[in-house]
């Protein structure tokens, strides 16, 4: 989870992305930067996920009876 401010910084650094940075490494930094804001609105929608308990169980369907 992000704090407000990284939160404030991230939202900044997407809205000025330097014009020195150009095409592809442009793009992986637009994409990571959007990733990270929405994982955290995901985190501050949801509560975390928690798998049910899972237990396998061995059948033996060979038997010689």
């Amino acid at each position: 989870m992000l704090s407000v401010n990284e939160h404030k910084k991230i939202k900044w650094q997407l809205d000025n992305i330097p014009e020195s940075i150009k095409g592809k490494p442009r793009q992986n930094l637009r994409t990571t930067l959007k990733k990270k804001l929405h994982e955290h609105e995901l985190i501050s929608r949801f509560a975390p996920f928690e798998p049910y308990l899972y237990q396998q169980f061995f059948i033996n369907r060979n038997t010689n009876a």
